[in-house]
């Protein structure tokens, strides 16, 4: 048995990889929330929520939840496991709970947006930063990306400036309104302030603070600032809007992207509705404690005005993104002077989608902090399916032509039909191996854990320069264990050059029939050596594309050193043994 142990390994591994892969044929599939309308009355219900449930009836299926809302009246109370749990509805309209759904399939493998569609962005960062800031900055917009509910997402830094983003389902305006926006949130109390010869007052902390102000500087508790700089209260800072003969605007800065803490998305303290000839979106944040007391500390004591019958106190909260005011907001005076944690954000847009949009991006910039430097459009690329499909087919074509190639090769040069299939053998083995560890990360594990226990059964560590081989494949190799492997055109052109390894068959094999060496196992190593080598040079190659993250290179760097690694540790010993077996068999009937 032990015998045939190379050939009982290529077996296992192409047993357990088409295992994986023929879940392609057999998807799951379920129904998952992909929108939430603001006036729905739900618990437990959000976006992203797996439905199999509806008044008592299971859904698989967008029909069964077409016949579940059938009978369904305005008013009528509908219970509904989300996620496994109890959840419910009332329903906001006939045949309507508030909520729509989508039918989402399991992805047994991963296609990158150049082959199913998407864009690509090159962002370029302008100001000189380090490769840990740079790390930062793709982390931020990750955050935003996911936020904004968009899928198949890829940020990626190709150098200390640049940065590359593949997204399905992001355009240009979403780029350009919300991506690369810096972010930088802040909470001002803002007050008008009349002047009288140049001399007014500010209230702080409920105490009227007197100051004089020229053109250029401004005095207050006895110092003197220029009014470009503005001043400080308590470390508060006060920065002086704009100036005029008889009244100038002061603003208090309470609130930054820091005190965000929390962005609420229950329907209560985050709407949409209808407003004027328009529609009004509002959403609540959560502050930190010390920049409410900030706000506490500027609000106390200020002075008050009646309007609609509500009693407010002059001064206005108003909120910034990028120093341009998104919501002004009233304050009324029983709040004043108390630490205010939750201050809602409003705004308006002419229809119910662009106030949709605009929420969410303001929710997603809020959510993922304040980019900390500036970012410009370098380049986008919009690839739509249909270029995708072609390219795809286009490349599947290769690879055909590659294993036609192969065979014909092996063919021509030893008119031997049982030679060449072995070869063609090995190359749709590695092709199945690689596809199979792409689709799934037990595999992956499972795989590179036996190639390091085949090291020490094969007692491959002959040399420094083997050892170093095979603990960088193993090291590449890791990438596919520990992230999803994404499979795009140049991780196609990495499975054409693994393909075109199969050469190294033909040298292998010449150390059999041309050689006319007396011992096997000195044609055996002889010819592994020869692999070795060449495969050294290939391995340490992709070194650098696959740690230095040199854009889509990277996915062509992963794919050719897993089937190197696979080629060194499964195929090419099962090969050797398979090829063996039939020399000594070619052998014995020739001594007969």
């Amino acid at each position: 048995m032990l015998k045939n142990i190379e050939v009982l390994v290529l077996i296992f591994t192409i047993l357990i990889s088409i295992a994986s892969l023929s879940r392609i044929f057999f998807p799951v599939s379920w129904l998952e929330v992909s929108f939430v309308n603001e006036s729905a009355k739900c618990q437990n219900v959000k976006v992203g929520d797996k439905i199999t449930q509806v008044g008592g009836k299971i859904i698989g299926s967008l029909e069964d939840f077409r016949e579940a809302l059938e009978n369904v009246k305005k008013g009528d109370f509908m219970p509904i496991v989300s996620n496994g749990q109890p959840a419910s509805c009332v329903a906001i309209e006939d045949k309507n709970l508030g909520f729509s759904l989508r039918e989402q399939k399991t992805k047994v493998l991963n296609f990158g947006i150049d082959i199913e569609g998407g864009t690509r962005v090159l962002l370029r960062i302008i100001s000189n930063t380090t490769e840990t800031q740079t790390q930062e900055i793709a982390k931020i917009l990750t955050e935003r990306l996911n936020a904004y509910g968009l899928s198949d997402i890829k940020v990626l830094p190709v150098s200390e400036d640049l940065i590359q983003i593949e997204a399905a389902g992001l355009t240009e305006d979403d780029i350009r309104n919300f991506l690369i926006k810096q972010g930088y949130f802040e909470g001002k109390v803002v007050d008008v302030v009349t002047l009288t010869n140049g001399k007014g007052s500010i209230v702080f902390n409920g105490t009227e603070i007197q100051f004089e102000i020229s053109n250029e500087t401004i005095e207050i508790l006895n110092q003197t600032f220029n009014i470009s700089e503005g001043f400080y209260l308590d470390g508060i800072k006060y920065e002086i809007v704009n100036k005029t003969e008889d009244r100038v605007i002061i603003a208090a800065n309470v609130f930054t992207a820091k005190d965000i803490e929390n962005i609420f998305t229950d329907v209560q303290r985050n709407y949409i509705v209808r407003y004027g000839d328009g529609y009004k979106f509002v959403f609540t944040i959560q502050i930190s404690k010390e920049g409410a007391e900030r706000f506490a500390l500027v609000t106390k004591g200020q002075p008050t005005y009646y309007s609609g019958g509500q009693l407010y106190i002059r001064p206005r909260l108003v909120l910034y993104l990028d120093r341009k005011p998104i919501t002004e907001l009233n304050i009324v005076s029983n709040i004043a002077g108390e630490p205010i944690t939750t201050p809602s954000i409003e705004g308006w847009r002419k229809t119910l989608e662009e106030a949709t949009l605009e929420k969410l991006r303001l929710q997603s910039i809020l959510k993922s902090g304040s980019l900390p430097v500036e970012l410009k459009i370098e380049r986008v690329e919009t690839i739509t399916q249909t270029e995708g499909k072609k390219l795809f087919e286009s490349t599947i074509y290769i690879l055909i032509a590659n294993l036609v190639a192969v065979l014909l090769l092996s063919m021509i040069r030893y008119r031997n039909l049982k030679i060449s299939l072995y070869i063609l053998m090995v190359a749709v083995c590695e092709l199945i191996i690689i596809l199979g560890i792409a689709s799934s990360q037990i595999v992956a594990g499972i795989i590179v854990i036996l190639s390091l226990i085949l090291v020490i059964v094969y007692k491959e560590v002959k040399s420094l320069i083997r050892a170093l081989t095979i603990f960088v494949a193993v090291l590449i190799s890791g990438f596919v264990v520990i992230g999803k492997w994404t499979i795009d055109i140049p991780t196609i052109a990495g499975l054409v050059s693994v393909i075109g390894n199969s050469g190294e068959l033909i040298t292998l094999t010449d150390q059999f029939v041309l050689e006319k060496k007396k011992r096997i196992e000195e044609s055996v190593e002889a010819g592994m050596e020869i692999v070795y080598n060449s495969s050294t040079l290939l391995v340490f190659a992709m070194l650098p594309l696959a740690f230095l993250g040199l854009g889509s290179l990277k996915g062509f760097a992963i794919t050719t050193t897993v089937g190197t690694l696979i080629d060194l540790l499964i195929t090419r010993p099962a090969y050797v043994r398979l090829i063996e077996r039939e020399f000594l068999k070619k052998k014995e009937e020739t001594v007969s």
